[in-house]
């Protein structure tokens, strides 16, 4: 049963495109970003992902939240209540973030256009385990679409 609706089996309009809810305020990195920058830009934007593009603005991947939380914290590392940012740990940090986003990217192949219906994008998501979708255009970066936006859309939309 849908938790917003009550229905017992809510779908997804299909007829509704990506272009109308995707996000179009387009913060990226590229390639030869530093870590520290790419830090820096998920303090100041809520996504789980930033794409990463080339001189043209062709999507190549992306730095996702849980690569960076990866990258600061090993679980293995962690014993108990032991402090996470010891002193130890900080000339190791600093190392870690003299590398370039190109270090840390993932790239994939699965990418999604303005005029795909919402449902489809949905569905690929959920198959792929993927956070965020990048939105191309004419081989260009136009958007993201991210789980929050489908979830957004889904509770704004009228009963």
């Amino acid at each position: 049963m849908c938790l917003f609706c009550g229905k017992k089996n809510h779908k997804v309009n299909s007829k509704e495109k990506v272009k109308n809810i995707m996000s179009k305020k387009l913060v990226f990195l590229k390639k030869n970003d530093s870590i520290k920058k790419a830090i820096e830009l998920f303090l100041k934007v809520p996504d789980s992902a930033i794409p990463v593009v080339d001189k043209k603005k062709r999507c190549i991947g992306e730095v996702r939240q849980r690569d960076l939380l990866r990258l600061v914290i090993n679980p293995e590392d962690i014993e108990g209540e032991e402090e996470i940012l010891g002193p130890s740990k900080i000339k190791e940090l600093m190392e870690k973030y003299a590398k370039k986003v190109s270090d840390l990217m993932k790239t994939h192949e699965v990418k999604t256009n303005p005029d795909e219906g919402v449902a489809i994008v949905a569905k690929m998501m959920l198959e792929e385990d993927i956070y965020t979708l990048p939105v191309i255009e004419n081989k260009k970066l136009v958007g993201i679409i991210s789980e929050s936006d489908i979830l957004k859309h889904l509770i704004k939309k009228p009963r």
